[in-house]
């Protein structure tokens, strides 16, 4: 995604909604803007600057353990019980492994949290992602078609 449709998307949360960013490459890590210790953080005005700093700052590299950045943000999702939820997963969809995805991915869809996988570079692999959304009730979407149908959901 570039940074404009992430902006587009930071800024179209309302002060109630809550923000967790899981950047996966060798590893998993849940970002956090600076001084804040919660892994969902709401979109407070101070927030929302901080998130367009820490989002424009992200840099690929390092692999795709999309394994360990899904299992996280299934994670993130199951603790916001009460709210609805959605899981974005932005990937150049090459992930290291595939083995253990497809459990991974009924686990979400067992937490009737929507799954949306974006694919971006030129050589996201579409069969992997169509797959997870045809079998896990997910959906793979280009990234300019999200963002105008994440807004158009607001």
């Amino acid at each position: 995604m570039c940074s404009s449709d992430l902006d587009a998307l930071v800024d179209a949360m309302g002060p109630q909604d809550r923000l967790a960013v899981v950047a996966f490459a060798s590893g998993a890590e849940v970002l956090r803007p600076r001084g804040d210790s919660a892994e969902l953080t709401n979109m407070t005005p101070e927030n929302r600057q901080q998130w367009h700093a820490r989002l424009h700052g992200l840099e690929s590299g390092g692999g795709t353990d999309m394994l360990s950045g899904l299992s996280e943000a299934v994670r993130l999702a199951e603790a916001s019980e009460g709210r609805s939820t959605r899981i974005l997963l932005v990937t150049d969809g090459v992930p290291n492994t595939e083995v253990g995805l497809d459990t991974l991915a009924r686990e979400a869809a067992a937490t009737a949290t929507p799954l949306t996988a974006v694919g971006i570079g030129e050589g996201y692999n579409e069969r992997l992602l169509t797959t997870r959304s045809e079998e896990h009730t997910s959906e793979l979407q280009s990234h300019s078609d999200l963002v105008c149908r994440l807004l158009l959901e607001k």
